[in-house]
């Protein structure tokens, strides 16, 4: 563990790319060397024609660059109260997850929440920047204000690739909520967004949670939406 971590501290998550801990009012961020997303991030810039390492050094530059460019694209992100060796120090926000949010609110919160989230997008794309990584649980609702964190693997010079990246892991999250009609109602995704996020939403589910919860609403997400 890193030494600036204090030894009380909770470990609330130890992902491919990162260890997370809490600590009273902080969220600890430690970037691993090269994580496997770091690879599929590299293999897509390949494919682009560009060779990019998604190194230690990168990751946190992306991290702090990206603060900026997403409050100008409307949605607030934690402060950064500091950044040190392989780990950023965060300001921890209090509340849910945009994937428990979502699960768990009504019909207009969930259109709402939809339509929030692609005016975001929207406006992020038109700065020729892409996350790469807009799952759900990526986002914090607190108090009725939404907060954006986790851009290691952002791109600022984002083609369509991306961009088409960035809407895919949006929906592919939702599906695997109950409310994925509503939030779809108010995120208008593209057709082709919607066809493909059923394939990414079960590899999620395959390889990462294996949830009969979310299996079922994936399911349930491909039936026709019942008519009031």
């Amino acid at each position: 563990m890193n030494n600036r971590i204090p030894e009380d501290a909770e470990s609330v998550e130890e992902g491919l790319s990162n260890k997370v801990f809490f600590h009273e009012d902080r969220v600890y961020k430690v970037y691993r060397f090269f994580p496997l997303p770091g690879l599929y991030a590299s293999l897509i810039e390949l494919l682009r024609g560009r060779i990019v390492f998604y190194s230690r050094h990168r990751r946190i530059r992306n991290e702090v660059k990206m603060t900026g460019l997403i409050e100008k694209a409307g949605i607030r992100t934690p402060e950064i109260l500091e950044v040190v060796d392989n780990m950023i120090v965060f300001q921890k926000i209090s509340g849910k997850s945009g994937f428990r949010y979502l699960s768990e609110c009504g019909e207009d919160e969930a259109s709402q929440f939809g339509e929030r989230i692609r005016d975001f997008l929207d406006e992020l794309h038109s700065l020729d920047v892409a996350l790469k990584d807009v799952r759900l649980s990526n986002f914090i609702v607190s108090n009725g204000e939404v907060f954006s964190i986790d851009h290691e693997f952002a791109s600022l010079e984002a083609g369509k690739l991306f961009k088409i990246l960035d809407e895919l892991t949006v929906l592919s999250s939702a599906r695997q909520t109950p409310n994925y009609h509503d939030f779809a109602e108010g995120f208008n995704p593209h057709r082709y967004a919607v066809y493909l996020s059923v394939f990414t939403a079960f590899y999620h589910i395959l390889i990462f949670n294996r949830s009969r919860e979310r299996l079922k609403n994936l399911l349930a997400s491909l039936r026709p939406r019942k008519q009031s």
